[in-house]
């Protein structure tokens, strides 16, 4: 499936949700938490 169209407005709320996600996320998990994040990030 593809969509043609980006919502630029939907992207950066996609985009913040994703950040308050994995900044809450790794405060719960730990040190080994954010390096996983950083792993993946670095990917």
């Amino acid at each position: 499936m593809r969509i043609g169209w980006r919502v630029p407005e939907l992207l950066a709320g996609l985009a913040a949700l994703s950040r308050t996600m994995s900044k809450e996320w790794i405060s719960r998990a730990g040190e080994d938490g954010r390096k996983l994040i950083v792993a993946y990030r670095a990917a």
